[in-house]
């Protein structure tokens, strides 16, 4: 069977595993009030394959047997917040379903960001695994599994504030599948990243202000 039979086979499961961690994700009671909005996809076919390749060409060994152990975004779910105060609502619901047994993290929780502050308001929320992205890309990632089978493919949940998601889409459209190599538009993106992240400092102190008098 090839990469792309078993993908082709796998999209009943996909299709289950998005279903079950967006409706998690959508009505528990224990966040509804704070995420604005969640999003899913199944990833593309040619997209998975442009993936496949690329890192192959870094070295790494990619088939049928270890695809859903190599790739982790078969499946990915987007949670959207108003306020950067609620990644530690969103943190502690994602760690209670892994201490429930209902979810296993594959990897450690990661946060993208290259803001000094950020960086410390991770460490405090409790996500101490951090990476700088050149393009200034920010957000938080959790690779989860439903089952520790290992033909089970993995979920990865990214949590990040509105206005980090404006950046993201804008990033997305210009540097993926293909990374840009126009520079001034480079430049602007990292340009848009520091505007965005200056916004969310900003709902920071609204947020405070208004629920932590």
């Amino acid at each position: 069977m090839s990469i792309e039979d078993k993908f082709n086979k796998s999209r009943e499961i996909l299709e289950w595993l998005q279903a079950i961690i967006v409706g998690e994700l959508s009505k528990s009671p224990k966040i509804v009030g704070i995420v604005h909005s969640v999003k899913s996809r199944i990833k593309n076919k040619e997209h998975l394959l442009k993936k496949i390749e690329r890192k192959r060409q870094e070295g790494k060994n990619i088939t049928e047997e270890n695809l859903f152990e190599q790739i982790t975004d078969l499946v990915g779910v987007r949670v959207l917040l108003l306020f950067p105060q609620h990644f530690k609502n969103i943190h502690a619901f994602i760690k209670s379903m892994e201490e429930s047994g209902r979810w296993s993290l594959a990897k450690t929780p990661k946060a993208y960001t290259w803001d000094d502050d950020l960086r410390k308001f991770f460490n405090d929320v409790g996500i101490e695994h951090q990476e700088s992205k050149e393009s200034l890309y920010t957000s938080v990632h959790y690779i989860i599994k439903i089952n520790n089978d290992e033909d089970t493919p993995c979920c990865e949940i990214q949590v990040r504030t509105l206005l980090e998601e404006v950046f993201g889409e804008v990033d997305h459209e210009i540097n993926y599948p293909e990374k840009c190599t126009n520079m001034i538009m480079c430049n602007q993106l990292k340009t848009l990243s520091k505007y965005a992240i200056t916004g969310v400092k900003l709902l920071e102190t609204i947020y405070m202000s208004k629920y932590e008098k």
